[in-house]
């Protein structure tokens, strides 16, 4: 959860003795926005972008995972259980950046590495689709990059497959370009979920609401419009929700 309190004060912390201006041009992050920090004016978290920048040029040994920890994305009991295992009874050596967390509403959102679910007893491997020029059949071989492994629990009794994010139309639900999302296939989806939605042979990130007649795919950025059609066209028109958004593997 994102304490913007708290985040005020490791932002003060990185931005020293200098001025605001100064932190601003050093970092390359707008100086009205840290402002809003500042003063606490926002209540989302800043982006990894954002505060990778932030860290770069923070003093006070302010480093990327503080800011990380102070803006909600950093899961403090996770990364010591998950630590603590793969280190002492793995004897491997384990980067922090495996335990990354970015809490959003009811999303999952995780960098875990897809070598920690290998070496589990109850892998499952998960085809990684390409996003462009898609068959009908998403699900087909021709369809599939690579693989990437997930734990049994994650699966449940359907279809999953992982799609990288193409675009920037869902950045303020904290997905962006590049990200991997791991959906599934053909779940039933309800007011409020992220899904993934197939049209012109490439899949896309919106958020779904309906009523009795109509349903809104809404982008969570400004600069794209929203998709809106009436349920008898979503059944015609070459356009499919293709499924849901379980969790993101942000890329770092």
């Amino acid at each position: 959860m994102f304490d913007k309190e708290n985040f005020k004060i490791i932002l003060e912390k990185a931005i020293g003795n200098r001025t605001i201006t100064e932190f601003a041009e050093q970092s390359n992050v707008n100086r009205t926005y840290i402002s809003k920090y500042l003063n606490m004016n926002l209540d989302t978290a800043p982006s990894v972008d954002i505060l990778k920048k932030l860290a770069s040029t923070a003093e006070n040994n302010i480093d990327l995972r503080t800011l990380m920890d102070a803006a909600g994305y950093f899961d403090e009991d996770l990364y010591n259980s998950l630590y603590i295992y793969l280190s002492k009874n793995l004897k491997m050596k384990v980067p922090e950046s495996s335990f990354l967390l970015q809490p959003r509403g009811n999303l999952k959102y995780s960098s875990s590495s897809p070598t920690i679910y290998k070496i589990t007893e109850s892998a499952v491997e998960i085809p990684v689709l390409k996003n462009t020029e898609l068959t009908t059949n998403i699900l087909n071989k021709e369809n599939i990059l690579s693989k990437q492994y997930v734990n049994f629990s994650e699966t449940k009794n359907g279809s999953y497959f992982f799609v990288y994010v193409i675009d920037d139309s869902m950045i303020n639900a904290r997905i962006h370009k590049n990200d991997l999302a791991y959906i599934e296939y053909k779940a039933k989806v309800n007011n409020g979920d992220i899904v993934t939605v197939l049209i012109n042979n490439k899949l896309i990130f919106r958020r779904y609401f309906e009523n009795n007649t109509t349903v809104v795919l809404n982008p969570e950025n400004s600069n794209y419009e929203p998709i809106i059609i009436s349920k008898k066209e979503l059944k015609s028109k070459d356009i499919e929700i293709v499924g849901k958004v379980i969790h993101i593997k942000f890329n770092l």
